[in-house]
């Protein structure tokens, strides 16, 4: 009985390390959601427009003409709600100002008058593996909450080289509920 309660008291720490490791990555503080920033009052405008113009002729084949885009804000990183069956933590729509990459190096993206920045969709489960909010599930499907993550590649700008650079972003993009069927004995 005494292993029994010092296993779950282990499990119930770990638990609870886990949940507030979680929360600590992907807190919104100061414009910055983990490694994605919405706010960067140190962006670089004049510097990276002024790289990019020069080597504009290079880009143009990589990225293609640029298109008239509609100017959509999400500056603010914009809070969004829907139809969820998961608790989610932070649910926002934003256009990437600036990344920490694996090194610690903050990254610009590339933003110019022909080519605005990207925005993504940024959604982190509340709990790991919680039970989707599903009325009337059959007593031998099982539901969980799971975190999906999306790639998106993006152009930066390296103020300390000078320049830009290709990086890939991993980040969260979606609390899913997945439904399990148990194995009948």
């Amino acid at each position: 009985m005494r292993a029994i309660v010092k296993v779950l008291f282990t499990l119930l720490l770990t638990i609870i390390s886990v949940r507030q490791i979680a929360t600590q990555i992907y807190d919104d503080v100061n414009g910055c959601i983990g490694n994605v920033c919405y706010k960067d009052e140190a962006y670089p405008y004049d510097q990276i427009q002024d790289t990019f113009e020069t080597k504009s002729d290079d880009f143009t084949g990589a990225l293609g003409k640029p298109h008239n885009t509609q100017k959509t804000s999400f500056a603010e990183g914009k809070s969004t709600a829907g139809c969820s069956l998961c608790n989610t933590k932070i649910s926002k729509r934003m256009q990437i100002m600036s990344i920490m990459d694996d090194n610690n190096l903050k990254l610009y993206i590339l933003s110019t008058s022909k080519y605005p920045r990207p925005s993504i969709h940024l959604e982190t489960c509340l709990y790991k593996d919680a039970p989707c909010s599903l009325d009337n599930v059959p007593n031998d499907v099982m539901t969980r909450c799971i975190q999906k993550k999306t790639t998106i590649n993006l152009l930066t700008f390296n103020a300390t080289s000078k320049e830009f650079q290709a990086y890939a972003l991993h980040y969260p993009s979606a609390c899913e509920c997945i439904l399990l069927e148990e194995e009948l004995d």
